[in-house]
């Protein structure tokens, strides 16, 4: 009987050292490939240049991924899980569906000035998720049904509503992570916050003090010194 114990014991050992090693090379790929595509894009690197850098046989990777496309989804989905969840956190107690879409963005706005390679990631594959049928959109599309509902914006469709903010979002924060050396970062951003809320059909002066708020509490502090670049 204490053999067979033991010999459990060692497959159990063995099975958990393959799941190790099995995550640690998943881990190592998704690193890999967050690094490149932030320096070179989705389409300027290959699969041997990921199994090079994460030093992994290239045979392990088709035991995870099976092509470049899919692990690209997957740094994509990931890094803009880690957001929606930022986001989630600092819009849980806000009651006003329209200052979370501002929110939201400002912390997407704050990213690309503090996280400009997470942000490269996020704006590469915002064209694929611009479907309202997307996971990542479930906040807006709730956000923007409430505020539909309610009777604070006007839009032809959630699905319109969706497109203006996420293709605003992710122009702003192209914007953001090249600095031209001229005019305010954080002003920019409350600008075009308050563009976006204008056209979702709030009125003009909640659109302006819902992007200032929004802007001063989440991009502001997050800068050096408080102050955004120039």
């Amino acid at each position: 009987m204490r053999g067979v114990a033991a010999g459990g014991g060692r497959d159990t050992a063995v099975a958990t050292g393959k799941v190790r090693r099995r995550t640690k090379t998943r881990e190592a790929l998704l690193l890999a490939a967050r690094t490149l595509m932030a320096a070179r894009q989705k389409d300027g690197f290959t699969i041997d240049d990921v199994v090079q850098l994460a030093s992994v046989a290239k045979g392990s990777f088709y035991n995870h991924f099976s092509d470049k496309e899919a692990l690209a989804d997957e740094v994509y989905r990931e890094t803009r899980a880690k957001e929606e969840s930022e986001i989630e956190a600092v819009n849980r107690a806000i009651d006003d569906p329209m200052a979370r879409v501002a929110r939201a963005m400002a912390l997407y706005a704050r990213l690309a000035l503090t996280s400009p390679e997470e942000a490269g990631i996020i704006t590469m594959g915002q064209v694929s998720a611009l479907s309202i049928e997307s996971s990542a959109n479930a906040g807006l599309v709730r956000d923007l049904r409430e505020g539909l509902q309610a009777g604070k914006i006007v839009v032809p469709s959630i699905e319109a509503g969706a497109m203006l903010v996420i293709g605003q979002t992710a122009v702003l924060m192209s914007r953001l992570r090249a600095p031209k050396g001229y005019g305010s970062e954080c002003d920019l951003a409350q600008q075009c916050i308050a563009l976006t809320l204008l056209g979702l059909g709030l009125e003009h002066r909640a659109a302006h003090q819902l992007s200032a708020q929004a802007v001063e509490g989440i991009v502001r502090g997050a800068l050096p010194e408080g102050r955004p670049p120039s």
